[in-house]
């Protein structure tokens, strides 16, 4: 269905037109209204109702039912051409549909032309003219193939005949009707706005069609019902039209679906007058008496207005307080929390209501409610993502499920703009994309040059995967430009990117660019945690945790100071889960929190800088301040999580419980306390120093304690304090040990979490981790700790000397190579096309040449005109020979051969050949000859005072010539 919803959003997600005007919005709605009542009216009467004085008052009625298009046109004698009017309306909007389900498979643009025509046509099919649309298809259904002689349904007599197109007509109308009823199903589905804004009495929001739905069931179920059975008993279908008419009453006085309270009012009068129409049909029809019928219909107009406005003000006074509320069904909790909605007083408070609500109905329409409260009152949108991306759109209520759907890609598209965090988780994904692109043209690349040094590739191979290579680092550049430019703090980006352009694509100057501001930046550490979790720092290290319950906590993206900081294989990340960083007695239940904090969320930022214990790979705990923030993306919703390492503040520290049971510890907390062992957890700390007694300890309190260090049997002297960390509901206590009094006792409230020991200077970039800690006897991964003042001058030594062997790299191609490439692709390119043009051309000339020999031919063999312009010269020339001597054996006396008889033979015969110049002009109108036949070029002499010379056609002479004989 996801394909579905997200062509109906491309349809429906905007208005077809809107008015800021608040008259001229009232003003539609009233109208639209008023033309859907007047097409209602023509389901309680038909033309030939047998009521007494029915003629006299039918014309009322019948102008009353002139806003219904299919009445209007049987008024105007075109039905005909209506029904094809709707046929088209219907095929277009069918076509439609279809196109953009096209375009959208082959993921092409949708032109707007196709959008605007789509809303346009299924704005006036399913819902202006949905009641005439479905009158005229049941009335075509009901007459074709069936010999009727008129349409009872409509006024003037109109011929049965005229929508009678047989069993084909049945089949196009049953095809028809169905696409209409789908169409505006889809309609009322997705048409509405959930969404509410602060002008709600001019808007067309609603909650929820259920009651449009059902009236539509109805106005379909009538069309049906005053075509087949109306004439069959007439006051058994005015009862059940009545009941039909109360059920969708009830339904918008239950409802009040509309948050205007205006499209209320209006819904509800319909509905009523409808009803109260159907009364008076029905009292007039028992009475037989239309006079009765015309004057209540008039005359109780304005009574049933204002028992519509009654009925609106006893619902609205029925609606319960939203702390009674709660705990009830989910539409009578709507109507209660819908101006809190809207005027956002109740703050994040509203949500934690409306939670509550949700944990009883299980609606999903509220977390639809709680995004946009959050987008558009809270104005976080993040917030307004996070409470949407947990609700899955999949499911057979389609109706709830598209607005959850389209919901999700508001709140995409408003994060996109207004979201820092949505931005910054933009980032892991984009980077880890880019990444793998990398890695995967470093392969392409490498297995290119083995095939070349090998010689396994003839020269149309190495074109082929030449071009390959090209293309791939073309999307690679483009790729790390883009996010170089909206990330331009993120170092790794940098290095990555740098060592790209130095090994592979030898750009020396960009390369050693990003190197270089790398190299200066690694060389940095920064002493202040910034406020922002999207902000980069030298040593901050970055993750992603799913929040998915397929699987919770898994970690899907990290950097490199991750790895770094906390020592696991690159290898094992892919299985990593948070409860592995989190303290073993804290992990089981972290679950349960993350699923806490998602259902009831008032805010997406989980904490920020809350100093907390985390775990490397070897179980040893790190002070660390960890900020946390959460993003929906694909039906999920993600947790980001900066991490600021504090480093060596000299001093070590064990998680601890009140009785001294120690759990997880720093790395060096064994020795401080004169452990021989690795780790001492799961032991007491009374063990080791028995002079302690947790009891006489509070909370940031100093103390000094002297002990036996059993590993060396000297007393050690170390500064304590005890430290109880509270993180939402978690309480963690902490036990810190150092050996550096005076370092510990100017600890306090505002630098404990501070780092200290290194520079004060801030800037905003993520640094890799260098220098390692020493271990011995150790099995496990190494691990980077964070470098200071002492290694940076050593890193900046290794950076140059790595910088300086970059170009080395047997690899390596050279810019000119790179360029000799390029332009040895262009050329084949061009060859390629050159050749296909000449191909093309030879293909075109060869076709000419036989079309022209063709033509030529069939010119040759046409003999035809040529025959009838010789028999017509031989005519000629008979017909002078035999005038010539008729006109000597007048003048001599003298009887020759020739008779008038043979003349008149002639004469005919030539006529027949002057008609033949015409009828074969055609035929060999090619040749430049032939414009004898039209064209004034043939010179004649007229005798009149003197000889004329004149010009004119052969046509034309022949003429002369048979009317000057027959004068003769």
């Amino acid at each position: 269905m996801e394909f579905a919803y997200s062509v109906c959003f491309l349809i429906f997600s905007q208005k077809t037109c809107t008015f800021r005007s608040k008259f001229w919005k009232i003003s539609i709605y009233a109208i639209s209204e008023t033309i859907i009542l007047a097409q209602s009216i023509q389901f309680f009467w038909y033309p030939n109702l047998p009521i007494k004085d029915w003629e006299k008052f039918s014309a009322f009625w019948n102008i009353i039912n002139l806003p219904s298009t299919d009445v209007l046109a049987a008024r105007l004698d075109l039905l005909k051409e209506y029904l094809i009017f709707e046929i088209l309306l219907i095929g277009t909007l069918f076509f439609g549909v279809i196109v953009i389900c096209l375009l959208k498979l082959f993921k092409k643009i949708v032109p707007r032309i196709v959008l605007y025509t789509c809303r346009i046509v299924s704005v006036f099919l399913c819902d202006l003219f949905f009641i005439p649309s479905s009158i005229l298809l049941f009335v075509l259904c009901k007459y074709s193939n069936e010999k009727i002689e008129y349409i009872s349904e409509y006024p003037n007599s109109i011929k049965g005949e005229t929508l009678n197109f047989g069993e084909a007509g049945r089949v196009l109308a049953i095809i028809l009707l169905i696409l209409i009823v789908v169409f505006s199903f889809f309609y009322e589905t997705c048409e509405y706005e959930i969404r509410h804004t602060s002008d709600e009495d001019f808007s067309d929001g609603k909650i929820h069609p259920k009651a449009d739905i059902l009236s539509k069931i109805v106005a379909f179920a009538n069309c049906y019902m005053m075509t087949n059975l109306q004439l069959l008993d007439y006051e058994t279908y005015l009862l059940a039209v009545s009941i039909m008419y109360s059920i969708t009453t009830l339904a918008f006085i239950y409802y009040l679906p509309y948050y205007s309270r205006y499209l209320n009012f209006f819904k509800i009068f319909v509905n009523i007058d409808c009803l109260g129409i159907i009364v008076f049909f029905w009292f007039g029809y028992r009475v037989n008496n239309a006079g009765i019928i015309f004057l209540l219909g008039l005359i109780m107009q304005i009574a049933l207005l204002f028992v519509a406005y009654q009925i609106i003000l006893i619902r609205q006074s029925r609606i319960i307080h939203y702390s009674s509320s709660q705990y009830k069904s989910f539409e009578k909790f709507e109507l209660s929390i819908r101006g809190l909605l809207k005027d956002g007083s109740l703050s994040t408070s509203l949500l934690s209501i409306t939670n509550k609500n949700f944990k009883y109905s299980k609606s999903k329409l509220i977390p639809i409610l709680q995004a946009y409260y959050c987008t558009d009152i809270l104005e976080n949108c993040t917030l307004g993502l996070n409470k949407i991306f947990n609700t899955s759109h999949k499911g057979l209520n389609i109706f709830t499920n598209y607005q959850i759907y389209k919901c999700k890609e508001i709140m995409i598209s408003s994060c996109q703009i207004y979201s820092d965090t949505y931005k910054f988780f933009r980032y892991f994904i984009d980077f880890d994309d880019i990444k793998r692109q990398d890695r995967k043209f470093c392969e392409v690349y490498f297995r290119f040059f083995g095939n070349v040094i090998e010689k396994k590739l003839n020269l149309s191979q190495i074109k082929k995967q030449v071009n390959e290579i090209m293309t791939m680092v073309e999307n690679l550049k483009e790729g790390y430009e883009k996010l170089k430019a909206r990330f331009p703090d993120a170092l790794e980006i940098k290095q990555i990117y740098g060592s790209l352009l130095l090994n592979l694509l030898s750009d020396l100057q960009q390369g050693q660019r990003l190197m270089n501001r790398y190299s200066f930046y690694a060389a940095k550490s920064s002493s202040k945690v910034p406020n922002k979790l999207s902000k980069f720092t030298i040593d901050r290290c970055f993750i992603v945790v799913s929040g998915n319950k397929h699987n919770i906590g898994q970690i899907l993206f990290h950097n490199k100071n991750f790895i770094n900081l906390f020592g696991f294989p690159q290898e094992s990340i892919k299985e990593l889960n948070i409860k592995h960083l989190i303290p073993k007695s804290y992990a089981n239940s972290h679950f349960h929190y993350m699923k806490k904090f998602l259902k009831n969320a008032t805010s997406h930022i989980v904490f920020n800088r809350a100093p907390l214990p985390l775990l490397d790979s070897d179980n040893f705990l790190h002070e660390c301040l960890v900020s946390i923030e959460c993003i929906g993306y694909e039906n999920s919703v993600n947790f980001i999580i900066a991490i600021d390492s504090l480093g060596y503040k000299k001093r070590e520290y064990v998680l601890i419980n009140d009785n001294g049971y120690m759990e997880e510890h720093s790395k060096y907390f064994p020795t401080l306390i004169g452990a021989n062992r690795k780790y001492v957890s799961n032991s007491f700390i009374q063990e080791y120093i028995p002079e302690i007694n947790l009891n006489d300890f509070h909370d940031n309190e100093h103390k000094e304690i002297s002990f036996l260090n059993k590993q060396t049997n000297n007393m050690t002297t170390v500064k304590t304090m005890n430290k109880i960390l509270s993180v939402k509901k978690s309480r963690f206590r902490i036990f810190y040990l150092s050996n550096n009094i005076d370092k510990i006792s100017s600890w306090n409230e505002d630098n404990f979490f501070a780092k200290d020991d290194i520079d004060d200077d801030e800037f905003d970039a993520p640094s890799t981790l260098t220098d390692k800690y020493s271990e011995n006897n150790s099995t496990g991964p190494k691990k980077v700790k964070i470098m200071d003042n002492k290694s940076s001058g050593n890193q900046k030594s290794t950076d140059k000397s790595r910088q300086s062997s970059f170009s080395t790299s047997s690899l390596v191609m050279t810019i000119k190579e790179i360029k000799s490439f390029k332009k040895s692709i262009l050329v084949l390119k061009l060859a390629r096309y050159i050749l296909l043009l000449l191909i093309i051309v030879l293909i075109a000339a060869s076709i000419a040449i036989i079309i022209y020999i063709s033509q030529e031919v069939s010119h040759s063999n046409s003999l035809i005109a040529l025959n009838h312009l010789n028999n017509q010269a031989f005519y000629m020339a008979q017909l002078s020979l035999v005038l010539r001597c008729l006109h000597v054996e007048n003048v001599a006396n003298i009887s020759l051969i020739y008779t008038l008889e043979n003349a008149q033979d002639i004469l005919i015969e030539l006529k027949y050949y002057q008609d033949s110049l015409l009828k074969d002009y055609n035929s060999w109108s090619y040749c430049p000859s032939s414009n004898i036949v039209k064209q004034p070029i043939v010179p004649y002499w007229v005798l009149e005072k003197s000889p004329v010379l004149k010009y004119t056609n052969l046509h034309k002479i022949l003429e002369l010539i048979i009317e000057n004989v027959f004068i003769i």
